[in-house]
């Protein structure tokens, strides 16, 4: 349609839909006039007006906004040009179409300008890091439980700890008792022997397999002189039974002071002791 400024009578081009039901205010780019547009000015312009006297022209009177409410004045013409363009579009969206673009985005439409970055998300550490103590809690249990003899062997005091929570270290023998040992020396011949004899009984109530038995000679000074294997009579015990074993030690030496007799673990290879 054709807008006509009621000041300057410079004429415009705007789209049929830029002025509205309840009309708009505008301002004229060339002569800045302000007026209030409405459709029924157009009708009126459009309509054949009948004969009358000339009168001297008067201003056009600028209606009052609704509600005395201040409107904004939406200047014609193109951004910045200070001239009208009757080719241009007005510089203003009409409502609309910016109900249109409330209606679709369920916000209003950000205006131009520097858009706001977002901030990275804040990386949480509190969960890595406890799972990462976890594992460790876990691994050193494992270490605790899987080297728990060799741990009691450099460390007895650490069986205690162990057996407050039901994770004793199991001793080989421990349910066997060693007794009535007798140790002397006697002479076959030119060989001088170091006799040891003793017994080994079950006092439990339920059968037991005897263990290799270890003998450990030390000399006058607490050294080590000579250390043997050698198996009890009976390697199977009832209830209550007892078996019993001996040992002859080929020159134990003059320093020999102390015989110690006692359970092992390690495998007795052929032809030593009974």
């Amino acid at each position: 349609m054709k807008l006509t400024c009621p000041e300057c009578s410079q004429s415009f081009s705007v789209p049929d839909n830029a002025i509205g039901p309840k009309g708009r205010k505008l301002r004229c780019s060339k002569c800045s006039h302000e007026w209030h547009q409405t459709l029924e000015m157009l009708e009126e312009k459009k309509a054949p007006k009948p004969a009358a006297k000339p009168a001297a022209a008067k201003p056009a009177a600028e209606p009052d906004t609704p509600d005395g409410e201040d409107e904004e004045v939406v200047p014609f013409g193109r951004f910045g040009s200070g001239e009208a363009d009757p080719d241009v579009e007005p510089a203003f969206v009409n409502d609309e179409q910016q109900e249109d673009q409330e209606g679709v985005f369920g916000a209003p439409p950000i205006p131009r300008g520097r858009m706001p970055l977002s901030r990275p998300p804040k990386r949480r550490r509190k969960g890595l890091v406890a799972a990462v103590a976890g594992i460790g809690v876990l691994v050193v249990l494992a270490i605790l439980f899987g080297a728990r003899g060799s741990l009691v062997a450099a460390w007895p005091p650490i069986d205690r700890l162990y057996a407050s929570i039901g994770l004793g270290v199991p001793v080989i023998g421990e349910e066997l008792v060693i007794q009535n040992v007798a140790v002397w020396r006697k002479a076959d011949g030119s060989i001088e022997l170091l006799v040891i004899k003793g017994e080994v009984r079950n006092p439990t109530e339920q059968m037991q397999t005897v263990p290799t038995l270890a003998g450990k000679l030390t000399g006058s000074q607490g050294d080590v002189m000579q250390e043997w294997l050698f198996r009890a009579e009976n390697q199977v015990m009832l209830p209550g039974e007892k078996t019993n074993f001996e040992y002859e030690l080929p020159q134990p030496g003059a320093d020999a002071a102390e015989v110690t007799i006692t359970f092992s673990e390690r495998a007795l290879g052929g032809g030593l002791g009974y």
